[in-house]
């Protein structure tokens, strides 16, 4: 954001757009540290992460700082899940209207991004921030137009992904249904040929728009340069909210996957911040030496002797009990930092990428009771975004006038990981059971068909369904008997 002047000096219409609710403004800086939690980087090696111990002074903290550095564990936190979610096929199809799915899906926010792309990044952003919003919204065309005319064009409805930090109010019914939203955005725009500082805020009602842009390019002169009001031809608000998982303190507001975890791994930086100093100071060995106190000492190196390698010690004073010091303090360090960090990760519901992390090995069958407790962790965020992208095709079609009766399906049951695993298991239930259910075996033959390859074109998949639907079950299921006692 922009420079800005103190509230009490501003214009009363620039002090109510800048106006937020008040979760925004306690949620806000927490959203910030989860997102440089998670981006890692020089947005989280700052010293406001780095805490000075009581023992230190200026100068050596200081210097941490400019030593300092982050193993980031947050990242693969978070992109364990998506990548997992993503890395199976989804079951989608546009029902009756495929034609125009099948364009939309291959670019969902017009700037090239497939479904699958898009989805994953609300796979993301709801889990850092522990929501994340979406709008529907599509071009506005001041004349009328043909089908063929938006078709040439172009035009069509895209989805936009917001972040939290950038919806500063709302006003929601009792069933969360938005009556209100204001985002707030700010960028370096050429307004009226000058290149300018502009925040430009956005306030959603049912029945229009409100677009209003604020000039900050002077801090002194911060003004309304425009406003404009563009009706709402759905008589809603077109923006659905992704949650990670809803907070019970205050049910609206969403609780993020990295809560506990993005301070987790700022005290790993800190313990390993610690540790680096001792090593950088303890280290290496210290020499002490017998020698006149009255008589000065060169600092630079005396043969094989030092400053930095030589402590002097007075005629007649004891000796220090040793002058290699312990490994203790390093060794209590390094088994926190472990700790925590096996801590995370368990946590986590992820034993097995815990394992991974720290080089361990173990039988198949640990590993598979390690990852039968994070299947239920995987299906519940499949669900939900099974869910929002149902009802953002919804929205979608509506802006169109039309209605959404296609097909989107996430996977059921991730403790299958692979085809291979999903055949074994259907091979068992229809030849060594005998499963006399015809429409659960044609169910999963089409459901094996689209494991097997998720990227087959919807006519072909269409094709496919209607030869598995057309198919002889009676002569199929003697097959099956006759492979059972080898015939």
């Amino acid at each position: 954001s922009f420079p800005t002047r103190r509230s009490s000096d501003l214009d009363p219409e620039v002090k109510r757009l800048r106006s937020t609710h008040p979760d925004w403004a306690v949620y806000s800086p927490q959203w910030s540290f989860y997102l440089s939690a998670y981006e890692g980087g020089l947005s989280f090696t700052k010293p406001s992460n780095l805490f000075k111990h009581s023992r230190e002074n200026q100068e050596d903290y200081n210097a941490r700082i400019e030593r300092i550095h982050n193993m980031n564990y947050c990242e693969p936190l978070v992109d364990f899940f998506t990548n997992f979610i993503f890395s199976e096929s989804i079951d989608r199809n546009g029902g009756t209207n495929k034609d125009f799915y099948h364009g939309f899906t291959e670019n969902v926010n017009r700037k090239g991004d497939g479904i699958d792309d898009f989805m994953r990044e609300v796979s993301d952003d709801s889990q850092i921030f522990g929501m994340s919003y979406i709008l529907v919204d599509a071009p506005r065309i001041d004349s009328v137009l043909t089908k063929a005319d938006e078709k040439a064009m172009g035009i069509s409805p895209y989805w936009v992904l917001i972040k939290p930090l950038e919806v500063i109010d709302w006003v929601v019914d009792e069933f969360d249904t938005f009556q209100y939203v204001k985002r707030k955005q700010t960028a370096v725009e050429m307004f009226k040929g000058v290149r300018s500082n502009i925040e430009t805020y956005t306030e959603f009602y049912p029945d229009r728009f409100v677009i209003s842009k604020v000039d900050v390019s002077d801090i002194n002169k911060e003004s309304v340069v425009s406003n404009e009001t563009i009706p709402n031809a759905l008589n809603m608000i077109p923006i659905l909210v992704a949650r990670y998982k809803r907070s019970k303190e205050v049910p609206y507001m969403g609780l993020s996957f990295l809560r506990d975890f993005s301070k987790n791994n700022r005290e790993i930086m800190n313990l390993t911040s610690l540790l680096q100093e001792f090593l950088y100071r303890q280290a290496f060995n210290i020499l002490a030496k017998e020698s006149d106190s009255g008589q000065p000492e060169n600092e630079q190196s005396e043969g094989e002797f030092g400053s930095a390698n030589l402590i002097n010690v007075p005629k007649g004073a004891e000796f220090p009990r040793y002058i290699t010091p312990p490994a203790d303090p390093a060794k209590f360090i390094q088994d926190e930092r472990g700790r925590i960090k096996a801590e995370m990760f368990s946590r986590a519901a992820q034993d097995a990428v815990n394992e991974l992390f720290n080089g361990e090995k173990s039988s198949g069958f640990s590993q598979a009771q390690s990852f039968s407790k994070t299947v239920p962790f995987i299906s519940s965020r499949a669900d939900m975004l099974e869910r929002v992208e149902n009802q953002l095709m919804g929205l979608t079609m509506k802006l169109l006038g039309k209605t959404w009766d296609g097909k989107i399906k996430y996977k059921d049951n991730y403790a299958i990981t692979n085809l291979q695993d999903a055949l074994t298991q259907f091979l068992i239930l229809v030849k060594d059971l005998q499963v006399p259910s015809e429409s659960f075996v044609r169910a999963e033959f089409a459901r094996l068909i689209h494991e097997y390859d998720g990227k087959m074109p919807e006519d072909v998949l269409v094709k496919i369904h209607k030869e598995i639907d057309d198919f002889s079950f009676t002569t199929w299921a003697a097959t099956q008997k006759d492979a059972l006692v080898g015939k």
